[in-house]
């Protein structure tokens, strides 16, 4: 016992550690988002402070500029020449060139005169003006000159250090700082700069200066080229926002370890829980599950029970069982924990099974069909089943999840009713049970009425919906070759298959199928086994080619790819039902790894010939994690160049999977490899594939083509389909061409390619590399005449 206890302890502790680093991790995301957006958002504040408080100094020095009416100097421009206070002194260039172009500018009196006739009056004039330029002439105009210091000296700095005025071309002109005097004004002029654009009129970055971050925030002044704002020293906003970094690690830090406190108290505590005294009925027996003894509640519920059917000095202390209790005639199943004492007695914790039935996808329910199914099948004949809703994606898809969901609970609650356990297998599937007892035979006459009731419209929110409900049914008895839940299952499942299959036939299309070992043959193609690795391995597999004839060209343009055993090869089964099998039993990624492999290596032995190559994926491949990395790591192992190779994928897929898969196609897509989208207007065709999906063609297929030539509706349809290829720029593909009459039509409504027996069944490797330059095609009648 002690050992056990240990050992309990361990798997707890593990258990603790491994949901702590999940919920670690988890917080660890979090606690970067906060971390960054906090610091973005505080960053984002003291920047928009500043930004605001440009505008601000730029609104009051635009209005100063504007009502100012008292002029410290007056000056003249006139051909090259500026007259100051009776002075004629020679123009500096740069009034030559620009001041004319403009009513405004800001400039120092030595930025208006020529050194060479700059006299002592100019050179010591250190002060900068507001310069109002008032034209008189083509190559004159009256000046008038204020003192910045005049103009900013009513002008709030607001949180800076001091005030700026910048030139459009990016020149610091004027610097206005309390705390510094004219020479630290003319170093700061000459360290201030912007890299920013003003697309929004006003703006804020930070620069350094003398080893310190400066804010330099700057908005346009209205009616000028100029711009005016503020800079101030930002380290010590730094430290703010560094104190704030250091708390919010510390806050996540403090939470972390609050996590893996309450995350082993909480493991410990509810363990000891669910295994110990909480369960509400306390029994203990012999080794044999005769019981000894039992408290009051078990006494009142099982008033007769004497026996537990299983053995139950077979329990470890680790796992939860379903144990059998026989009361009024039926059995009743509880779900228990046990301990084994030290006197060959066990005490179990034990309380009824409650059927769970959530929302989504849990395979602990599963898990527990599994032992209610072994716990009863232990001494009787059991009816197995499993339910699949076959529309309710659609119905998702049309109405909403909150919508598909109502129904979905409406069509469990029918099921419920007839059968005595339901689980939850996937959010499709439900698990079904029903043991022999006074009501089995009753369940096995009724079938057909219950798989009915089931298919009857659900009205949700006064909206009817069909449901479409599919079942497989198997009688586990004596007969089974094995009544192991495994194979069980599979019978159910190929009972489940043989209800989904397509047929145009309506008195084969069945809502349900009963399995029973006495008709195995009739299902032997969904027990078959086949040894995939084994069989590649021995080259049992190989790829023919079936070409697509261009009808514009008049010749072989593409292969598609199809899946083959090789003839010597014996096996009962069809290249669709070993597909098939290889997606049921994981085998799929080592038989697509073949398949894209061997057919890549022929399309790189064609390059150069303008033949490309197509290859069938299949939604398991697709929707594997690793699908494209795995793809493009082969693509780029043969070196194939764009438009070499595409890929087909079933309409029929994307109504469950488009979400996932428009990006891998987008992928796939953008490294040059085709996408075609196979039997196009078979399924629940909806032209947003044709919007959403990266698709370079559509194949028409052959059910439309079979009968082209006298139905009106097969006529029509596949005309749209080429139309709609034709206007999307996509090539149209029609499959199943046999005939010289269907090759003439398909080309007078102006069809892109063709594929089918009349141009060649799918052939060997070396054959498809011959037919290239060899093959044309020549209408059979025209051969006959000669």
């Amino acid at each position: 016992m002690k050992n056990n206890t240990v050992q309990s302890n361990i798997m707890r502790f593990v258990k603790a550690a491994v949901i702590s680093l999940a919920l670690i991790g988890v917080e660890f995301i979090i606690g970067f988002l906060v971390y960054r957006n906090a610091v973005s958002v505080a960053y984002s504040g003291i920047i928009d402070g500043y930004t605001e408080s440009a505008k601000k100094i730029s609104a009051d020095l635009s209005k100063s500029i504007s009502d100012n009416a008292d002029y410290d100097l007056s000056a003249s421009l006139s051909d090259g020449n500026v007259e100051i206070n009776g002075t004629s002194y020679v123009a500096s260039d740069s009034v030559n060139r620009n001041i004319l172009s403009s009513d405004f500018t800001v400039a120092a009196l030595s930025d208006l005169i020529d050194n060479s006739s700059a006299d002592d009056f100019i050179k010591n004039d250190k002060k900068t003006y507001a310069v109002y330029v008032e034209k008189t002439g083509e190559t004159s105009a009256n000046l008038s000159l204020k003192n910045m210091d005049a103009l900013t000296a009513g002008i709030s700095l607001a949180g800076f250090n001091g005030l700026a005025v910048f030139s459009d071309s990016r020149r610091t002109v004027y610097v206005y700082d309390i705390n510094r005097d004219d020479a630290g004004k003319k170093g700061i002029a000459a360290s201030l700069s912007y890299k920013f654009d003003f697309s929004d009129g006003a703006a804020t970055e930070t620069t350094e200066i003398d080893g310190s971050t400066y804010a330099v925030a700057l908005s346009k002044i209205d009616g000028t080229d100029f711009y005016a704002g503020g800079y101030a020293d930002f380290s010590a906003k730094e430290k703010i926002m560094s104190d704030l970094k250091l708390r919010i690690v510390l806050l996540f830090a403090i939470l972390g370890v609050a996590v893996i406190i309450l995350v082993f108290a909480s493991v410990f505590l509810l363990d000891k829980k669910i295994n110990g005294s909480d369960a509400p009925y306390k029994i203990v027996t012999d080794g044999y599950g005769k019981i000894l003894r039992s408290n009051k509640a078990f006494g009142w519920d099982f008033p007769d029970a004497t026996l537990i059917k299983e053995r139950v000095n077979r329990f470890d202390e680790k796992n939860q069982y379903a144990i059998t209790v026989p009361q009024d005639g039926e059995d009743k199943i509880l779900t228990c924990h046990a301990e084994k004492k030290s006197d060959g007695t066990v005490s179990l914790s034990a309380e009824k099974l409650t059927v769970p039935f959530g929302t989504d996808v849990e395979t602990e329910h599963e898990d527990t069909m599994r032992g209610v199914y072994e716990t009863l099948a232990a001494d009787k004949d059991v009816l197995v089943g499993e339910a699949f809703f076959e529309n309710l994606h659609d119905v998702k898809v049309i109405f909403g999840r909150d919508f598909a969901e109502k129904v979905r609970n409406a069509l469990v609650e029918r099921i419920k009713e007839k059968f005595q356990y339901v689980f939850q297998m996937d959010y499709y599937h439900i698990g079904i049970i029903h043991p022999d007892g006074k009501t089995l035979k009753h369940v096995l006459r009724d079938l057909p009425e219950y798989v009915a009731y089931f298919n009857k419209v659900v009205s949700v929110n006064e909206n009817l919906v069909k449901a479409v409900v599919k079942c497989g049914f198997a009688m586990s008895d004596n007969m089974m070759e094995s009544r192991d839940y495994e194979y069980v299952m599979t019978a159910v499942n190929a009972a489940l298959s043989r209800s989904r299959e397509r047929t145009d036939d309506p008195l084969l299309k069945v809502d349900y199928y009963l399995y029973h070992e006495s008709q195995k043959s009739v299902y032997s193609r969904y027990f078959f086994k086949i040894d995939i690795p084994k069989m590649l391995a021995e080259n049992s597999f190989l790829l023919e080619y079936q070409p697509q004839y261009s009808l514009k060209d008049n010749k072989i343009v593409a292969f598609e790819a199809l899946f083959r055993v090789r003839k010597s090869i014996a096996v009962k089964a069809s290249t669709a039902d070993i597909i098939a099998y290889a997606e049921q039993s994981g085998a799929m990624i080592l038989l697509g790894d073949f398949i894209f492999n061997t057919g890549m290596q022929f399309a790189k032995s064609i390059e150069g010939s303008g033949v490309s190559v197509s290859l069938n994926v299949s939604l398991i491949q697709l929707m594997q994690a690793g699908f494209v990395d795995n793809f493009m790591k082969l693509y780029r192992k043969y070196d194939l160049k764009p438009g070499s190779i595409a890929i087909e994928i079933t309409e029929s897929y994307l109504i469950r999977t488009l979400d996932e898969t428009v990006k891998k196609l987008e992928i796939l897509r953008s490294n040059g490899i085709g996408i075609h989208l196979d039997d196009f207007g078979t399924a629940y065709s909806s032209f947003h594939y044709l919007q959403d999906l990266p698709i370079t063609a559509i194949k028409v297929d052959q059910i439309f083509i079979r009968d082209i030539l006298k139905n009106k509706h097969s006529q029509l349809i596949s005309k749209t389909i080429i139309d709609i290829a034709r206007s999307l720029n996509l090539q149209s593909i029609c499959e199943g061409v046999e005939t010289d009459e269907q090759f003439e039509y398909l080309k007078n409504i102006n069809g892109d390619l063709i594929q089918g027996f009349l141009i060649s069944r799918s052939v060997d490797a070396e054959t498809a590399r011959k037919m290239i330059t060899d093959y044309r095609y020549v209408p059979k009648k025209k051969t006959e005449d000669e």
